[in-house]
């Protein structure tokens, strides 16, 4: 999972980045960044802070993860540490009080993260001012320049990271109040309604017995986690897949199709908001 949520957070923040970069120029510069951040970019474009405060951004949610159960074990701790050690170099030559938590392995990882949990200086978990510093920046391109590329693809990224980190080992309760609480700070709940009442109006990317037959015979070579809807007799024949099914892309999900889902053996990932209803039953194994 390590290189998985390490991957993720780089490519999408790196999406967020560039589509932002366009509109990036010292000229206006101070105006995108806003008051509370141009003032850390006295030079250049601004592109190397927006970066650094997507990766802030990052952190937040990856050590929000690790804190909403109560409780980092090591396991915890060794996923995450490919993205934490990435960021942490960034924020031990931002920030000296962190340069003792280098290397970011072993200890010195537990050490970075408890740091940062109690920080209220710049980009620290504590710190209002620089909350969400990567979502402000991208959300002032979005209201100024009309384009919101940059900050559809963090927010997303967050959402996404969050999710797989808490699907990975079981979800626990809290883990399930901090998905939800997340998605309300990121605006996700409004904007899935949209594209869901969109995808719904375009029929979306459907999931059909013939794919799921061809799924299950290893002869189709794209990603289930792309359709947004699944007809009855696809979710039966999937039920007996042997195998873990990730339909994290579905918008909805009939009664009949929840029921056979639920009789599926191996992991099922599926978005917190299909997490009910029919396939309530098999809870204890949907990721």
């Amino acid at each position: 999972m390590d290189s998985s949520i390490a991957s993720v957070l780089r490519s999408g923040i790196q999406v967020a980045v560039d589509s932002a970069a366009k509109h990036l120029n010292p000229a206006t510069r101070s105006e995108l960044l806003g008051p509370d951040f141009a003032k850390f970019a006295c030079s250049g474009t601004g592109k190397s802070l927006l970066g650094l405060a997507c990766y802030a951004d990052g952190l937040r949610v990856v050590v929000g993860v690790l804190l909403a159960d109560g409780q980092i074990s090591e396991q915890e701790l060794q996923d995450a540490e490919g993205f934490l050690a990435e960021v942490g170099a960034h924020f031990e030559k931002l920030r000296p009080e962190y340069q003792d938590c280098a290397p970011f392995v072993g200890a010195n990882l537990r050490r970075f993260v408890d740091r940062y949990r109690t920080d209220g200086g710049t980009f620290g978990f504590k710190n209002e001012t620089t909350k969400w510093a990567g979502l402000t920046i991208c959300k002032n391109i979005a209201d100024r320049c009309d384009d919101r590329g940059a900050l559809e693809a963090l927010s997303q990224v967050l959402l996404v990271a969050a999710e797989r980190m808490v699907h990975a080992d079981g979800v626990h309760r809290d883990e399930e109040v901090f998905l939800r609480q997340l998605r309300e700070e990121l605006g996700a709940d409004s904007a899935e309604t949209e594209s869901e009442t969109s995808e719904s109006e375009d029929y979306g990317p459907l999931l059909t017995l013939e794919i799921a037959e061809q799924f299950r015979n290893d002869d189709f070579a794209g990603s289930l986690d792309s359709f947004v809807a699944i007809d009855d007799a696809a979710a039966e024949s999937l039920s007996r897949h042997k195998g873990n099914l990730d339909l994290h892309g579905l918008t909805s999900l009939s009664d009949a199709a929840a029921e056979s889902l639920s009789r599926h053996e191996g992991e099922l990932w599926l978005r917190p908001s299909l997490r009910s209803g029919g396939i309530r039953r098999g809870i204890g194994r949907v990721r």
